[in-house]
């Protein structure tokens, strides 16, 4: 029910000319994929709406967009570990609804998933072969922490799913262990390698900008 949390803090990110997913992480905050908004260093979709729980053309909330802020290393070219964004909201509506926390597994929960067990996984998007729906899953598969800030997992996403969160229930709360970036096919195996940016990365940049030590966000 995207109408309810947690669902209602993912929403449709809609740009000048492509959208993609995104999930509130602050009243007026949310956390997608970078390649969502540039690409080869290239602002190309500046995303200008962000609708929350948005489904078959409701939504429970939205919002104007004022700004963003991609990491130096995407817009570089060192794509690796680096593709999410923060988009800025006109309008604090998490204050409304809520926003998921950011934060990578503990060791124990790396463990767990080793063995077999672990937190169950969930993540909803709009995947471009459901139009306007969000659909998602509730118990990805976790396969492993990958190379360069990386979680691969075997969830069912497509395109239209960047930008969309992988996260945990963590108490009463949730929080946002990874960010959709894309799936490398394999065709000849049972499943496709679905890459996802980890959270350690987004964590810094995060604490980098609450002190000041990085670049102001890109404006529209």
């Amino acid at each position: 029910d995207p109408t309810q949390p947690p669902w209602n803090m993912i929403g449709f990110l809609d740009s000048s000319v492509s959208s993609c997913t995104g999930v509130l992480i602050g009243p007026a905050t949310v956390l997608t994929a970078a390649h969502c908004i540039a690409n080869d260093g290239v602002v190309d979709a500046p995303p200008v709406e962000f609708l929350a729980g948005f489904d078959q053309g409701r939504n429970v909330a939205r919002s104007a967009v004022t700004g963003y802020h991609l990491p130096q290393a995407w817009l570089n070219g060192q794509a690796d570990g680096s593709d999410f964004a923060f988009v800025y909201l006109a309008q604090p509506i998490g204050e409304r609804l809520g926003w998921m926390d950011v934060a990578p597994l503990t060791s124990e929960e790396i463990a767990a998933y080793a063995a077999g067990d672990g937190p169950d996984i969930m993540q909803a998007g709009y995947s471009y072969d459901n139009q306007g729906v969000m659909t998602g899953n509730l118990d990805c598969p976790f396969v492993e922490l990958g190379p360069d800030n990386t979680l691969i997992h075997e969830c069912d996403t497509l395109q239209g799913d960047s930008g969309s969160p992988l996260f945990i229930a963590d108490g009463n709360r949730y929080r946002v262990i990874a960010i959709e970036s894309y799936t490398d096919a394999r065709p000849r195996e049972d499943y496709d390698r679905n890459v996802a940016t980890y959270a350690d990365y987004i964590v810094a940049e995060m604490q980098a900008l609450a002190a000041g030590q990085t670049g102001t966000p890109t404006k529209k």
